[in-house]
């Protein structure tokens, strides 16, 4: 669990694993346990699935929004098509700004393209907020989403592919009036 650890010069590797795991317990309580069980998922799954959103957005009213589309899918038996998830064996979690086709085909247990269900393990070291976006998502039916062209790190959601389509043609076109190749 991320979070604020007191360590002193003499903290031992011990100590400071005690310290980690106490965090850990106190996150998760009953009633967060109850929600993960309520989404049929355990916190370990919970946790993969929020570092997932966490590498989607910055944004914290986007999280609940994006950890939708994924259970949704999931719910659907969907792949979840993340693309952060590409990333992180092709180039880890760099600045790349554009996932291409060819990326997709990358033979990894973490390419959730090729792959349904979770990867085997989370991408980063997901924040409180994006586990909490994961046990309390938004209630909707969207399917889709994509980064808005505007630069402002938000997502537009869709329920259709079709309105994905669209979306994501407008984010594409702004790429490629900036020049942005990768």
């Amino acid at each position: 669990m991320p979070g604020h650890y007191r360590l002193l010069w003499n903290t031992g590797a011990e100590a400071l694993l005690d310290s980690m795991a106490a965090t850990h317990r106190r996150f998760w309580t009953a009633e967060r346990r109850a929600r993960a069980d309520s989404l049929k998922m355990t916190p370990v799954q919970v946790s993969v699935l929020a570092s997932i959103v966490q590498r989607e957005t910055a944004q914290p009213t986007d999280k609940p929004l994006i950890a939708a589309v994924y259970l949704n899918r999931l719910r659907n038996g969907q792949p979840l098509q993340a693309d952060p998830t590409l990333l992180w064996p092709l180039h880890g979690l760099g600045t790349r700004k554009r996932v291409l086709n060819v990326d997709k085909k990358v033979n990894s247990p973490y390419n959730t393209y090729r792959h349904k269900g979770l990867p085997p393990g989370p991408i980063t070291t997901p924040l409180p907020s994006s586990l909490n976006a994961v046990l309390r998502p938004a209630h909707n039916k969207n399917l889709f989403f994509c980064a808005r062209p505007d630069g402002s790190g938000f997502s537009d959601f869709a329920e259709t592919y079709a309105q994905h389509k669209r979306n994501a043609r407008r984010y594409q076109h702004r790429l490629d009036s900036l020049g942005v190749k990768r």
